[in-house]
């Protein structure tokens, strides 16, 4: 065998193992909190989550790769406490409708004071930001605490774009 048919061979044996890891991030099971990746899967700047007590929850990843950004979805599995259901779904990669979706986000202020508050049944949700080695989250349950209610409205008509697309 050539050198060259050794590299080619090589090269396919590689690129098989790339999609590989690929499906397996697409069409896999996850534990909630863990991320599906795979090579050139790209960062994920922000992610936002909406957890229903009682009905099927959705986590959007917006994720960054050559300053493209892609929305996926996973969504958690009613059935296995702690997990996604199998799948995490590319739902739009158009810049003009994802990029000013993760500016609403990104762009507000917040302060970090607040009053807390706790539930039982409801809806928890979460935005959680990351660059490098840096990362903050914030929860809430419900209508979250007063001194957050502008940033919780802006995240709520994002969560109301997302889901809306088919």
């Amino acid at each position: 065998m050539s050198r060259a048919d050794r590299k080619k061979r090589r090269q396919q044996r590689l690129e098989m193992e790339r999609q590989a890891e690929y499906d397996k991030a697409m069409t896999g099971v996850r534990k909630i909190g863990e991320d599906a990746s795979w090579a050139g899967a790209g960062a994920i700047p922000v992610q936002i989550s909406k957890i229903p007590s009682f009905d099927p929850g959705s986590v959007w990843d917006f994720r960054e790769f050559d300053e493209v950004l892609t929305l996926y979805v996973s969504h958690t599995d009613p059935e296995q406490s702690g997990y996604f259901k199998a799948g995490y779904h590319k739902l739009s990669e158009a810049q003009d409708f994802v990029r000013p979706l993760y500016e609403a986000i990104i762009e507000f202020d917040i302060k970090m004071r607040f009053g807390g508050q706790f539930g039982f049944d409801g809806t928890a949700y979460s935005v959680r930001f990351k660059s490098g080695f840096s990362e903050a989250s914030l929860m809430w349950w419900e209508d979250g605490p007063e001194e957050w209610r502008p940033f919780i409205r802006q995240v709520f008509k994002v969560i109301s774009a997302l889901e809306s697309i088919p």
